[in-house]
């Protein structure tokens, strides 16, 4: 009976050793969060990659050995890791308690915002519609993790197609989660669906449209000839009391050009306007106008009498110093991409 072998014929390895198993994990802590889960779960399972991409939250046994805990914890004692397993699950039924008991509601939106974020995600925002028909604050829908995205299963309709500007919107909520300058975000009830009730015309845009001064604070941008006034510091941004905005600019341009990341080039879109006097470059996340304008060829496109949706995001931790950015999250045009 042969044992375990830990080579191939041709003398490779086939198992990775413990420093490559640490330098696989830390290449993918920069990766989107399902591909860290992905690569961890390669980790710490020791499954196969064809058992991964079949595995499903029903068939997964959240139920640790406390000896692994021990393990991974590097714990001496059996009994000291039974003491972490224990805060774990009481903080854990701690949060689920925090639902219970709550009432539940329910507002109605105008979507106004359907924004491209961390991928599959959206950042999904609208004002809310009352009783009367007439229009109240901004409601910005979030799930209920770190990265509040709203995730595809989330947000889509029963007959399984998905949110677009302008229709009106219940959206099932759980709790208000305002956070420093997104004084606007309320965590979604994902255990329910979001319903369509219908869709504003474009016209009743003026309706909707708010007229700051100025578009937050006009401090910074960042250190390339693509943002102009495109970012706050976090320390800025929580003097703010809003992160949403609906505006009617002037002189809107769409900018396709090509970037170079990691050896990959792609088209990426700008945005540059003229807004209470002062000119504005930020990025596009709209993801219907940038799927239309990445087929162009590179230069620059003008717009004429356009709304646009302009988002405050929250600190970007990944670069320093952090930043706030602007961006213009939903193009509203009289005229089709």
């Amino acid at each position: 009976m042969h044992g375990m072998q830990l080579h191939e014929e041709d003398g490779q390895r086939k198992y990775l050793t413990p420093e490559k198993r640490d330098t696989f994990l830390k290449a993918a802590e920069d990766a989107p969060r399902e591909v860290r889960t992905f690569c961890a779960t390669l980790v710490y399972s020791a499954c196969r990659i064809t058992e991964e991409l079949g595995l499903t939250t029903g068939r997964a046994d959240l139920k640790v050995p406390l000896n692994m805990v021990q393990e991974w914890l590097g714990h001496a004692e059996l009994s000291t890791a039974a003491i972490y397993v224990d805060a774990d699950s009481a903080a854990a039924q701690t949060n689920r308690s925090k639902d219970v008991g709550l009432m539940a509601y329910k507002k109605t939106i105008v979507c106004l915002a359907n924004s491209i974020k961390q991928h599959p995600g959206r950042c999904i925002a609208g004002k809310e519609v009352l009783p009367g028909g007439e229009f109240g604050d901004w409601i910005r829908p979030i799930g209920d993790r770190p990265s509040d995205e709203v995730l595809p299963s989330e947000f889509r309709y029963p007959d399984n197609s998905v949110p677009k500007l302008l229709d009106i919107i219940d959206v099932p909520l759980l709790r208000s989660r305002p956070n420093d300058h997104q004084k606007e975000n309320h965590v979604i009830d994902a255990s329910k669906r979001w319903q369509k009730r219908g869709s504003i015309p474009a016209e009743q845009l003026s309706d909707l449209r708010d007229k700051p001064k100025t578009l937050w604070i006009n401090n910074h941008q960042t250190e390339t000839k693509d943002g102009i006034y495109n970012c706050l510091t976090p320390e800025e941004a929580t003097t703010q009391t809003y992160s949403l905005t609906l505006i009617r600019p002037e002189d809107f341009v769409i900018i396709v050009a090509s970037k170079t990341w990691d050896g990959v080039t792609k088209k990426k879109c700008m945005t540059r306007f003229r807004y209470n006097s002062v000119v504005y470059a930020l990025s596009l996340t709209d993801p219907v106008a940038t799927d239309a304008f990445r087929t162009k060829d590179e230069g620059e496109y003008a717009l004429e009498n356009v709304d646009i949706c302009v988002s405050l995001t929250e600190p970007n931790l990944k670069e320093m110093p952090p930043r706030c950015y602007k961006l213009v999250a939903a193009i509203f045009s009289e005229e089709p991409f």
